[in-house]
């Protein structure tokens, strides 16, 4: 059995979960994605598991979008998906946004003081970590039987929008662990994978 701990409990409930995969194929070692003005630097900071595991996700000095997008995702109509991943503060909001076929799924957390700045189509959530992580999830019902992607942008405005084109300073990003796209209408415990589903 796997105990809760969540809330500051010190007395833990029992953490009774369904079996879930995670579709994206490289959760941990997110520098196998090419990112787009950018770089992703692996072992960069110790993760929410306590190991030098997390990656640094950095812009370079383009004026322009910078980003990095998942391995394609086969996703069934009607049914409800939760993309998340832990994020740490490095001088950018966080931004996710959702292919076609993931609804045009859109949110920009605050890394900062853990709060959601923008959110269409899905459900966004911010869930504290310790320190100073923050696991950010969105929530969103397909709209059609394909393959989608999942793109995590960098952004330098809570209201940049969408496509939010900047000009970069070449070393700030975010930190990233745990990278999940999962079928269902929350997010369970984190799933590894390493180069497969």
């Amino acid at each position: 059995p796997r105990l809760d701990y969540s809330g500051g409990a010190s007395c833990p409930s029992l953490l009774l979960e369904p079996q879930r995969t995670n579709l994206v194929s490289y959760s941990e070692s997110m520098n196998q994605y090419t990112p787009v003005n950018g770089t992703i630097i692996p072992n960069a900071l110790t993760s929410p598991e306590g190991l030098l595991n997390a990656v640094k996700f950095a812009e370079n000095s383009a004026n322009n979008l910078h980003y990095f997008d998942s391995n394609s995702i086969s996703v069934t109509s009607g049914t409800k998906y939760t993309i998340s991943v832990f994020a740490k503060y490095n001088g950018r909001f966080l931004t996710f946004q959702g292919s076609s076929p993931l609804g045009g799924a859109f949110a920009t957390f605050n890394l900062q003081n853990g709060t959601i700045e923008q959110e269409s189509v899905g459900t966004a959530s911010i869930e504290e970590m310790s320190n100073d992580w923050y696991r950010c999830s969105i929530i969103v019902q397909m709209t059609q039987t394909a393959n989608a992607v999942m793109s995590i942008l960098l952004n330098d405005s809570a209201t940049g929008g969408r496509s939010r084109s900047y000009q970069g300073n070449g070393t700030s990003g975010v930190y990233l662990y745990g990278f999940q796209v999962e079928a269902g209408s929350y997010p369970t415990s984190y799933i590894p994978t390493y180069g497969t589903s």
